[in-house]
């Protein structure tokens, strides 16, 4: 081979390499942008189905409580909201 032709050789390899990097340095930014569309989602998500839940339903369950004869009284509601609350979680498979 002639140094022409080396040269030629190594500049195509160089490139190739370079080519090879870009794309994986892309592939890293999709991902990278996919789980950030997710979270993005799945907080617009909690916002929506939980705030109400957790700031002001639950709460006012929770105050609602008392024992009476060593039993807690008024139980069923706060069980229905936590049950609500698991169900659409599993819309997300996170609970």
């Amino acid at each position: 081979m002639t140094s022409c032709t080396c040269l030629a050789y190594s500049n195509n390899m160089v490139s190739t390499v370079i080519s090879i990097v870009a794309i994986i340095i892309s592939v890293i930014a999709i991902i990278m942008e996919i789980k950030g569309r997710r979270t993005t989602i799945e907080t617009s998500f909690f916002s929506k189905h939980f705030e109400t839940m957790l700031y002001k339903s639950i709460p006012e369950k929770r105050n609602k409580l008392s024992f009476k004869d060593e039993e807690l009284q008024n139980i069923e509601p706060l069980l229905e909201d936590l049950a609500l609350m698991r169900k659409r979680c599993r819309l997300l498979q996170i609970c």
